[in-house]
């Protein structure tokens, strides 16, 4: 049921719906948030699994007693496996990424479908491993099912560094020419570093997405080893940037001269190697 008088949505002018109630919420959380006040169902309500292949009562709960009665529009996330644990090496990772989305279509019953395998130490998507059997598993599912999947972007590095960019561009290309419905993110700074995010780098991945529609995978490729090789040897350094409040007028909302200056100079780096950004 709707019991919402005016949508969030309609308070902002924007007709677009909202990604609301997020994982680590309890299923009393989902319940209360998807209620007076809160979320409408047709707004983007996001379910997941607890570790590979393993859901529990209060993800079912959030599910079945909730999300799938009330009609809502429920996105299902599966941020495993993790690379070197069950599912073992990248091969192991995208075979187990495509049977996460297709038990997650079961039990989640969800209508979108999102993947971010993980890396143990860096706790990104972006090293090369990942990003092949990301490639592998979209691939996979684009061609035998009709699933909307989509893949998040998920960097180490933060805002203020030009290796954050070039890992948006690595993961936007490399889901776009693999068949991903939607590109999400960036979870900049593997998403745990406060503050440590900013939208120039989401515009960034929206337009390197763009950018890279009806490209080949073997032009891709070529374009992704040099993208990855900007930021791979800085991966274990960590390179988070600097937090918002640094790189944005917070004010005007505005990106700052040097963070601006610094999207524009990637920018031109990555035109000039023959990627048709606009």
């Amino acid at each position: 049921m709707n019991c919402q008088k005016q949508p969030l949505k309609e308070l902002v002018g924007r007709g677009i719906g909202f990604g609301v109630v997020e994982n680590a919420v309890t299923e009393i959380g989902e319940l209360s948030g998807t209620s007076f006040g809160g979320f409408p169902q047709e707004d983007w309500h996001h379910v997941c699994f607890v570790s590979e292949l393993k859901t529990n009562y209060g993800l079912l709960i959030k599910i079945i007693a909730h999300l799938v009665r009330t009609g809502c529009v429920i996105h299902s996330f599966y941020n495993h496996p993790i690379l070197g644990g069950h599912a073992g090496g990248a091969d192991g990772v995208a075979l187990m990424a495509i049977t996460g989305e297709i038990l997650a279509c079961v039990v989640n019953m969800a209508t979108t479908f999102s993947m971010c395998p993980t890396h143990p130490f860096y706790n990104c998507d972006t090293a090369p491993e990942l990003v092949w059997a990301i490639s592998t598993a979209q691939q996979a599912l684009n061609r035998n099912t009709n699933l909307l999947t989509t893949v998040m972007t998920s960097p180490v590095s933060g805002p203020l560094t030009e290796s954050l960019l070039y890992e948006c561009a690595t993961q936007a290309t490399n889901a776009t020419v693999s068949g991903a419905a939607r590109i999400d993110g960036v979870r900049s700074a593997v998403g745990v570093n406060l503050a440590h995010c900013s939208g120039l780098e989401a515009r960034f991945n929206a337009e390197i997405a763009h950018a890279a529609t009806g490209m080949t995978r073997k032009d891709a490729n070529e374009f992704i080893k040099i993208f990855q090789s900007k930021y791979v040897p800085l991966i274990a350094k960590s390179p988070i940037g600097k937090p918002f409040q640094d790189v944005y007028d917070t004010v005007k909302i505005k990106p700052l001269p040097v963070w601006q200056e610094m999207y524009e100079k990637v920018k031109e780096d990555i035109k000039s190697l023959g990627f048709p950004l606009k």
